[in-house]
């Protein structure tokens, strides 16, 4: 039986989600009836890190970009109660605990590729990485993320690597977001364990296998403050997701 818990986060707070997003959030309230769906604000996630991760919370303050401690909410959200998350531009379209249980067979943690990965059973990390059409950036994303139970050890790996990561650079604000909390960070810790032999129990699935459940806008809210940055990446993203047709195997 897969965890019973969808999390969600707008660190703003809930009365300061955007209708079209509320209506998203009260979609993964009614196709999973069965589920509790809490959605975590800023205080929330403050309070959680200060009890439960006091190293995580010194540097959850020190982000200077609302994505970044969005990121970090999530694992940690994970790490301490396991569940789905699930980014809140993304709306459900079906009952998700058929992709859950079928997908994640026990222990398995759940995370989604990106669009031009061929992703096949028993296929190693290194070939995953090498497949991304972006690589090295980007070969996992971050926005649909499952754990089975509370301190999975993939999920406990993420969290343990946050703290290194926040000392690199990039070649420009969404690169350096990617590389300290978001999908490079998150490929970079895959690739680290396939490197060292440890291999926690996962899945990463193809983005059409996801999206048979859900849509998702990749709306890169979080780049509001920058409309014209802002409209190249949701460009660059739309190009993407149409340039790449699904593989018979993925």
């Amino acid at each position: 039986m897969p965890s019973m818990l969808i999390h969600q986060i707008w660190l703003q707070g809930a009365d300061a989600i955007p209708g079209h997003y509320r209506d998203y959030a009260e979609s993964w309230r009614t196709m999973n009836s069965r589920f509790t769906h809490p959605i975590w604000t800023d205080a929330h996630i403050s309070q959680l890190l200060q009890a439960h991760y006091p190293r995580l919370s010194r540097l959850y303050r020190s982000y200077p970009h609302l994505i970044q401690r969005a990121d970090v909410g999530r694992y940690a959200i994970l790490h301490r109660y396991g569940g789905l998350y699930a980014d809140m531009d993304s709306r459900c379209t079906r009952p998700i605990v058929g992709l859950l249980s079928e997908a994640a067979h026990g222990e398995r943690a759940l995370l989604e590729g990106v669009h031009g990965v061929t992703i096949r059973v028993g296929m190693s990390i290194e070939q995953l990485l090498a497949r991304a059409p972006r690589w090295p950036t980007e070969a996992v994303n971050n926005s649909f993320l499952y754990a089975p139970r509370p301190g999975h050890p993939l999920i406990t790996a993420i969290v343990d690597r946050l703290p290194r990561a926040a000392t690199l650079q990039g070649l420009h604000l969404e690169h350096h977001i990617s590389r300290t909390t978001g999908p490079l960070f998150l490929s970079r810790c895959l690739f680290e364990l396939w490197r060292d032999g440890v291999v926690p129990e996962y899945r990463v699935l193809s983005p059409e296998v996801i999206d048979a459940y859900r849509t998702h806008d990749t709306d890169v809210n979080w780049m509001r403050e920058r409309p014209l940055y802002r409209r190249f990446v949701r460009s660059r993203l739309a190009w993407e997701k149409k340039r790449y047709v699904p593989h018979a195997g993925a």
